[in-house]
């Protein structure tokens, strides 16, 4: 089978004409005649055409993303979009069904449907697919499927860590700068020499206290990004529905997660830790790998 690197052979039909597996050759997708051979885009994915919407898939180690462009590549709004995803991963005979909505947040991309999963333990095997969308624009009324089967690569395992462009600190920022407290470099209390510096270093942010210290994260970001604390807890969104049903229960109390209002979110190395209550949040930093692990036992699609 072709390895593809974060992202699915896939196919986008109308609901109605879905695709036929083809025995003894289910690392291909076969499917009733279609638009013409998908194209690679700007995220990695496979891109396919349904009326006059383009979709395209990645499935990586952080789950699966559906963006949706019109044919000059211009976002179209996924806002009226709902569908469903199933997943197999090899080695589990278990298919799991999880629901899909458009990306929540204020930074979100307004054309992205997407599923936050932690699949990191499945980097390296083979897992199957299927998504089928409702309100689709362009799509007809019997919506959209996506399906495809997949072998799943970390797009950040080959990417070195590096940093990005230096920006001054906001009091959106607050939150994360009272986490960190310190600067790496001089070790000094964030804000004892001015506003400070933030550093965007992959998927977090390296404050220092001052523009001298820049240059040495930007010289040794992963060094700096590892002396960070965990990141900050989070109350539990929308977009986290479908790994809150995947885990079940809280690995800290055993008791099932919205049991105790809605669950916090504990991002670790490694993965995603949902916990009932805000008082597991500190067990689950100091013992990180133990709750990560029994998280993954409770209700991981892998396992």
């Amino acid at each position: 089978m072709r390895r593809l690197a974060f992202s699915a052979a896939l196919l986008l039909v109308p609901a109605l004409a879905t695709a036929q597996a083809v025995p003894g050759s289910a690392a291909h997708v076969h499917a009733a005649p279609g638009p013409a051979s998908p194209a690679r885009s700007a995220h990695g994915g496979e891109v396919t055409a349904v009326g006059s919407v383009r979709c395209e898939t990645v499935l990586n180690a952080g789950g699966a993303q559906f963006w949706l462009t019109d044919a000059d590549g211009r976002p179209v709004a996924a806002h009226g979009v709902r569908g469903a995803m199933s997943l197999r991963v090899a080695g589990n005979p278990k298919s799991l069904r999880y629901d899909l909505y458009p990306a929540a947040g204020g930074n979100a991309p307004a054309n992205l449907v997407s599923l936050p999963l932690d699949l990191s333990q499945a980097v390296g095997r083979e897992a199957s697919f299927a998504a089928r969308f409702a309100g689709v624009p362009g799509a007809g009324p019997n919506g959209a499927v996506v399906r495809g089967t997949v072998v799943i690569a970390d797009p950040r395992a080959a990417a070195p860590l590096t940093a990005g462009t230096p920006v001054r600190a906001t009091e959106a920022d607050a939150a994360l700068i009272a986490a960190q407290k310190d600067c790496p470099v001089m070790d000094e209390p964030l804000g004892s020499m001015g506003t400070p510096w933030k550093i965007p270093v992959g998927d977090r942010a390296v404050f220092v206290c001052c523009r001298g210290c820049i240059k040495k994260v930007v010289a040794e970001p992963a060094k700096y990004a590892a002396l960070l604390p965990p990141p900050p807890a989070t109350p539990a969104t929308q977009a986290d529905a479908a790994a809150i049903a995947a885990q079940g229960v809280c690995p800290v109390m055993d008791e099932p997660l919205g049991s105790m209002g809605a669950p916090w979110k504990v991002p670790v190395e490694g993965g995603t830790v949902y916990v009932c209550c805000k008082g597991c949040i500190k067990r689950v930093h100091a013992e990180p790998a133990k709750y990560l692990a029994a998280a993954r036992a409770a209700g991981d699609p892998l396992r």
